[in-house]
This record gives structure tokens, C-alpha cells and sequence, in this order.
């Protein structure tokens, strides 16, 4: 919820640096208000239904481990490199120009070139991503193999980034810090942080829906009993197919999830390595040629960002395991003492039929 209202916050104070900017990048200007109004929708909505106690959390730890994590390193990766040494490639923030590619040698890595469809594509990628894994926490234990389905295919779109490394790593190894990495990862980033804010505030929508109606229907101990034993028959009558469902879906998802977050190591330690390149080790005719070695201070910042990134989110998963753990022991004595009150007050009922039966 904080961290919903950071990002609303940002993305508002990037659209007015942009506004205000001679250059100015025409994919900023419609995907930043996007994220803007989701972002902030999401948050308001989710202030609404925190006070509300009959709505229990989402589990949320996959996909922020394996998306949504690396979706922010990226993120803060590509603007480090974008804003912080933006004399040293040249670079145009407001228009995601990521300056002269390859040294010098060929045009400029701008991100969201106009008549580039492989751009919009590489965004649309990205927002399916975070957007498809919202959809997949909607759905009951009824869709249970819907809700694989789903989640595989979100994770599956993380194979990007990880192509994307792969390709610059394998052509410009020597130039990767002035490759078409930085641009095209952009753009899908991009996509990725508007399909969460849009994911997350049309979830948001759905529950407080769902609140609502929770709050003008009064549930009984008996209809809770009755609820709780038909999605524990739901899960017991599942067959062979939703187990392999389940278990080849956690092994697609770790295994992409992992690869995205080995592939933003590599795109780090690459770029540090060819900070000062130029396309040809005998030319010094590029912006970014600098005779000495990268700083290693600068390798130290540019590790440490996916790093603390990861530990923070590793931690705040087992964090919020163990509060979900601790919720649902505590549902448990809460439905132990209200069934324990309820044989207590059908004794009392009968006893008192007894007595009035025997007046």
C-alpha cells in the first residue's frame, strides 16, 4: 500500500520533469499518467479495505519475487544508467535516449521510437506480464488450473529481458554499455510497471467489490463450516492433472523468474567491463571512451542496486509468510472458539426445552 503510493508519487514527479523538458519522450507522456492514476487508485483502494477485517491478503510472494522485484531492478538499473551518468553517454532522460549506440558508430538508442513496432511490441510484453498475474489472483480454487495457466504465461513473459542479454551479450559484448540493451529493456520495463499499476488497481477494485458485498450478508458459524469443507473436498477431488498443473507451473515460473534475475547480474557486470569501450579497441572517437579502467565504485553501485532489491524482497517474503501463517492460526481459534460458543448455546436451548416441556 505504502510502496503503491511511492510509486504514484514518482510517476507523477517524472511526468512534470518530463512536461517541463525541451525533449520529451511521447511514451513518457501517456504511460507515466497511467501509472499515475493506477498506482494511486490501487492505493486508495487498498486504504479502504485494510480496515476491514474480513478481507484477508493476497499471497503475493511469487510474483513479486520473481516479477515484480525484477521488474523494479531493472528499472532503477536503466535509470541510473539514463540519469546519473548521463555526461558520460550523452544521454536525454526526458526523451529515453540512451546516447550514441555502440560508441558512437551508429544512430542513438532511443527508447519508443515512433516507427519502431518491435518498441510497442517489447512494451506490450511487459504489460502482459504484470497485468495477466493480477487477473490469475482474481480467479476462485474453482479456475485452479486456469489460475496455473495464467501464471505460467506472466512468468514466461520475463523471457525477454533475459533474450535481450543474451542477444547484446552475444554481439556487442565488447560495447555493451552503449549496446540496444538499455532501450529495448526500457520498454518492456515500461510495459511491466503500467500493467502492475493497471493490474493492481483493477484488483484492488474487484476485493473492495467483494468487501462490500461481505459486509451486507450476514455469515453464520454453520455456513462457514460448510464453506471451509467444500473447498477442502474441492482440493482433495483434484486429480493427477492438477497436480502436474501445479508443480510443472512453480517450476516454469522459478526457473524464469531466476534466469530474468541472473541476467540483470550479467547486464551489470557487462556494463561496468565496457563502461569506457569504443566499437573498435583502436578508435578513441566515442562519447564514452576513457583511456583508464571503469572505477570499481562504479561496479559497487550499479551491483548493489538488484542486490538490496532481492534481500529486501527475499526478507519481506519470509516476513509475510509468517504473518500469514500467524493469520491463519489465529482464523482457526477464532472458528474453534465460535464453534465451541455455538454447541454451548444449542445445549442451553435444549436444556431450556426440556425445562419448559417438563412445566
Amino acid at each position: 500500500m505504502i510502496l503503491q503510493f511511492i510509486l504514484s508519487l514518482t510517476s507523477l514527479a517524472c511526468f512534470i520533469l518530463t512536461i517541463l523538458s525541451n525533449e520529451r519522450s511521447l511514451a513518457l507522456i501517456v504511460l507515466l499518467p497511467i501509472m499515475f492514476f493506477g498506482f494511486a487508485g490501487a492505493g486508495l483502494l487498498e486504504t479502504c479495505r485494510s480496515s476491514n477485517r474480513r478481507c484477508q491478503p493476497y499471497n503475493t510472494t511469487m510474483p513479486v519475487l520473481l516479477l515484480f522485484a525484477p521488474s523494479m531492478a531493472l528499472l532503477v538499473f536503466y535509470v541510473v544508467r539514463l540519469g546519473v551518468y548521463h555526461d558520460h553517454f550523452q544521454t536525454i532522460p526526458s526523451l529515453l535516449d540512451f546516447g550514441p549506440r555502440n560508441g558512437g558508430q551508429e544512430p542513438t538508442n532511443i527508447a519508443f521510437e515512433v516507427d519502431s513496432i518491435d518498441s510497442y511490441i517489447h512494451c506490450f510484453q511487459g504489460f502482459l506480464a504484470s497485468c495477466l498475474i493480477f487477473v490469475a489472483m482474481m480467479m476462485t480454487p474453482s479456475l485452479f488450473l486456469w489460475q496455473r495457466f495464467l501464471e505460467t504465461i506472466s512468468l514466461l513473459m520475463t523471457f525477454y529481458p533475459v533474450y535481450n542479454f543474451v542477444k547484446q551479450w552475444n554481439v556487442n559484448a565488447d560495447t555493451f554499455a552503449t549496446s540496444s540493451y538499455f532501450n529495448n529493456g526500457m520498454e518492456w520495463t515500461m510495459g511491466s510497471f503500467t500493467g502492475m499499476a493497471v493490474g493492481s488497481c483493477f484488483y484492488s477494485l474487484v476485493q473492495s467489490r467483494k468487501s462490500d458485498d461481505s459486509d451486507t450478508t450476514t455469515t453464520t458459524t454453520c455456513d462457514k463450516k460448510k464453506k471451509k469443507k467444500k473447498e477442502e473436498e474441492e482440493e482433495d477431488n483434484r486429480g493427477w492433472i492438477h497436480v502436474i498443473a501445479k508443480y510443472l507451473s512453480l517450476a516454469i515460473c522459478g526457473v524464469m523468474g531466476l534466469a530474468c534475475w541472473a541476467s540483470i547480474f550479467g547486464a551489470v557486470v557487462y556494463s561496468w567491463n565496457s563502461w569506457n569501450n569504443c566499437f573498435d579497441d583502436s578508435t578513441t572517437d566515442c562519447v564514452n571512451y576513457d583511456s583508464e579502467k571503469p572505477q570499481m565504485t562504479i561496479l559497487v553501485y550499479l551491483v548493489i542496486i538488484p542486490l538490496i532489491i532481492a534481500v529486501v524482497t527475499v526478507v519481506w517474503a519470509f516476513r509475510c509468510r509468517a504473518r500469514q501463517e500467524k493469520t491463519e492460526k489465529q482464523r482457526n481459534k477464532e472458528s474453534e472458539k465460535e464453534s465451541y460458543t455455538s454447541a454451548e448455546e444449542q445445549q442451553q436451548q435444549k436444556q431450556q426445552q426440556q425445562v419448559d416441556e417438563e412445566e
